[in-house]
């Protein structure tokens, strides 16, 4: 539901900006920052449900759009090596060394205290794509200044 909802939500702002699917992506990710914080400090199940489904719903929003926004900047006959580098960078920068970061702050601190690194990973993200969006929405001659 989240990655239809993120890339029709894309495919409609486009309309009103050509850098929709780097704001999209960015913005839903930085919607989920929190909501990853309130789910992982959650004190019971009645919050941490709602927060870590509506987070969840948040991050596979921007992968359609920021999947359009790498095939539509590249030349067709590099399309399918971009969107696997993009997945191989995704794999390469979160999801290796993130058990073992997470596990190394758990052993020194607690669990609770690990966990609380990851939305600042999800905002992180967050920034990078609004930045992104930003830095695209400028003239050519800002940008290359």
């Amino acid at each position: 539901m989240g990655t239809y909802a993120g890339g029709w939500l894309g495919d409609r702002l486009l309309r009103v900006s050509h850098q929709a699917y780097l704001w999209v992506s960015g913005v839903v990710t930085l919607l989920a920052a929190p909501l990853t914080l309130v789910a992982l400090a959650a004190p019971q199940p009645s919050i941490y449900w709602p927060a870590i489904v509506a987070a969840e719903l948040c991050l596979f929003a921007s992968t359609g759009p920021i999947n359009s926004a790498i095939v539509n900047v590249v030349s067709p006959h590099m399309r399918a090596t971009a969107v696997a580098l993009s997945i191989l960078a995704i794999h390469v920068l979160g999801d290796v060394p993130s058990p073992s970061l997470v596990g190394v702050i758990s052993d020194a601190r607690s669990l609770g205290q690990a966990v609380l690194i990851i939305p600042v990973a999800v905002l992180l993200g967050g920034l990078i794509w609004t930045y992104a969006a930003w830095l695209e929405s400028r003239p050519r001659a800002a940008v290359i200044a």
